[in-house]
């Protein structure tokens, strides 16, 4: 891979992660610092190189974990222009390729903040039933206990499927959750066009002694996929069964004489 540190930076993404355990800063150890930020880059690399971005090539992926404050951690995920200097002067990115790059950027990042939310659900659920077909926004409904329902990356499953360097990231930034029963709020686009959000995601007790011996790979391959799992969720009744109201029991009871009062028009004649 093209040394990144040489390598101008085109486009960058903003995630914040702020840790509290009963309203207090919970400050992560160097080491899972370090193996989320690792793991967070080799998911958003293998998530860019999914949607064809050339991760390996001209433009790498390159994520700095800095500390802002007690529990407040920063990720900023970059992609940089590799390519020979000469190139770069010749050929220079025009805003079309840097905006459509900071997409795609934005989508990996948001796919593997997805697949960090999911894990938890996953593990914690009875049933989980997934769809097999995929909308507009690579979305697919994903139904837990068999009533709750809610729409997710179909790309996060299919690349943990096939990718080993996914896999092994997966492990490393399921150290994320070592804090049992805290709290972890994910801040994403501080200081972009795009406005800034965050999701609070409330962590279970003993979540981190189910998840050390398992392997989050395996969590989302166990997901049952289905054509339609919604169509448990639809109550249909048949046509059949449906009480109706006969022609004869709507109006009046009888027909009106002509030498009945007529009933004036609603509102004022003009």
């Amino acid at each position: 891979m093209p040394d990144v540190k040489s390598a101008p930076m085109l486009v960058s993404e903003f995630t914040g992660l702020e840790a509290r355990r009963c309203g207090q800063p919970l400050e992560l150890s160097a080491q899972q610092r370090e193996r989320v930020r690792r793991g967070f880059e080799v998911l958003v690399r293998e998530g860019l190189a999914f949607d064809g971005v050339a991760v390996e090539g001209v433009e790498p992926v390159r994520v700095r974990l800095t500390v802002s404050g007690p529990g407040d951690c920063a990720l900023v995920a970059s992609l940089h222009d590799a390519r020979p200097l000469h190139r770069r002067l010749l050929s220079p990115r025009s805003f079309e390729e840097i905006s459509e790059l900071a997409q795609k950027l934005h989508e990996a990042v948001a796919t593997v903040l997805s697949g960090v939310q999911m894990l938890p659900i996953i593990l914690a659920a009875r049933s989980v039933v997934l769809g097999a077909v995929a909308d507009e926004l690579d979305l697919v409904p994903m139904v837990t206990d068999g009533r709750y329902v809610m729409r997710v990356p179909h790309n996060i499953f299919v690349i943990l499927r096939s990718s080993p360097q996914a896999q092994a990231a997966a492990e490393d930034l399921k150290h994320l959750f070592e804090q049992d029963d805290s709290t972890i709020t994910f801040v994403r686009g501080k200081g972009t066009t795009q406005g800034e959000g965050a999701t609070v995601m409330e962590l279970p007790a003993h979540l981190w002694e189910r998840l050390a011996e398992a392997q989050p790979a395996s969590i989302f391959e166990s997901v049952q996929q289905v054509e339609d799992p919604l169509e448990s969720l639809v109550t249909r009744i048949p046509r059949e069964d449906l009480s109706r109201t006969a022609p004869s029991d709507v109006g009046p009871q009888e027909r009106g004489r002509r030498t009945d009062e007529r009933i004036p028009p609603p509102g004022h004649l003009l």
